[in-house]
């Protein structure tokens, strides 16, 4: 861990487009992050609902296992 970012806004709405904003604008060299994937859910219809489980990233998110 190398970073923690924590955001709020007056509705979940506002706290998701701050969370994106700030991802997208996050500059980390010479490692890989999860900046990608965490982009993947918040812009997620699901995720922006709330309709969630703890079987989202599998359901959703990550590439299907063969």
């Amino acid at each position: 861990l190398i970073a923690k970012v924590i955001v709020h806004g007056s509705n979940r709405e506002e706290a998701i487009a701050r969370m994106r904003r700030c991802l997208e604008f996050m500059v980390v060299e010479e490692i890989k992050t999860t900046i990608p994937l965490q982009l993947k859910v918040l812009a997620h219809p699901k995720f922006q609902e709330g309709e969630y489980t703890t079987a989202f990233l599998e359901e959703y998110v990550l590439p299907k296992k063969k």
